[in-house]
């Protein structure tokens, strides 16, 4: 019973996942940055920075930690959930990144929300 290792490149719905989150993200910085796309300066450093900190932070520690991490148990219990069994470490990470993610994503929006808002009353730096 040789236990495989899993990496990021074989799970179609961490990759189809990835994807969604990086088109919502970017279709969050143009709405947020007043419908035109934000030129890479001082304008769109905020955003950024807010983007990071929510939402690639979590997605790269993830995926690091989804390579480093073993494919199985050490103990040599079943890979799974539940019926006694508990996940591999590596599959561990990606669950607690599935569960924190819609958490993540709101406060990244809610982040870029703060920043428009406070540009706007500020005078319209945007």
């Amino acid at each position: 019973m040789g236990a495989m290792q899993h990496s990021p490149r074989q799970d179609p719905d961490m990759i189809s996942s990835l994807m969604v989150l990086v088109l919502l993200s970017v279709a969050a910085v143009v709405v947020l940055a007043g419908g035109g796309w934000p030129t890479l300066g001082r304008d769109a450093r905020p955003y950024l920075v807010a983007i990071g900190i929510f939402w690639v932070a979590p997605l790269a520690l993830m995926l690091g930690l989804h390579v480093v991490l073993p494919g199985h148990n050490a103990d040599g219990r079943c890979n799974g959930l539940g019926f006694g069994c508990v996940p591999a470490p590596a599959d561990a990470v990606v669950f607690v990144w599935a569960m924190t993610l819609p958490f993540t994503f709101t406060a990244g929006l809610i982040a870029c929300a703060i920043i428009a808002a406070v540009r706007r009353r500020r005078g319209g730096e945007d």
